[in-house]
């Protein structure tokens, strides 16, 4: 599958919790190769644990810069008015705030997409499998065609 995902797959691709009869039966009707390209997906996106290798890798970064930035005997506010030091450990938390929050909120938006794509890939698999149990002539007709 490239970047763009078909309409049929996309479809079943949802960015919410709302696991419904509706939406589960919809991708239960839905064709066999469309099923499949929508499991692989969930599964992939379901086993993305890149998020402690890019957590790892920031604070790496994060401590290889500090040996540069910070001064040998470390930060020193006693010297400075209660302000200006007040200041200045504003200005360092900032400082750090922005490095940060780029890789924090990639990690929530990714985590939460994990999360999603469990949920979803259970479900889709539950309603695979009860379709299979069905009884009678609609249980071997989508036996059949999946």
């Amino acid at each position: 599958m490239g970047s763009k995902l078909p309409t049929t797959v996309a479809v079943h691709l949802h960015g919410d919790l709302d696991v419904s009869p509706t939406r589960v039966k919809a991708f239960g009707r839905a064709a066999y190769e469309t099923q499949l390209n929508v499991l692989a997906l969930l599964r992939a996106r379901s086993g993305d644990d890149t998020t402690s290798a890019e957590v790892s890798l920031a604070a790496l970064l994060l401590a290889f810069a500090a040996l540069f930035i910070a001064p040998s005997r470390g930060l020193n506010f006693d010297g400075l008015p209660w302000l200006a030091a007040a200041i200045a450990s504003g200005i360092f938390t900032l400082i750090l705030a922005t490095v940060l929050l780029p890789f924090i909120v990639s990690q929530v938006l990714r985590r939460g997409r994990t999360e999603r794509a469990a949920v979803w890939l259970s479900a889709y698999e539950d309603e695979i499998n009860r379709r299979r149990a069905m009884d009678g002539k609609g249980g071997r007709d989508w036996r059949n065609a999946h």
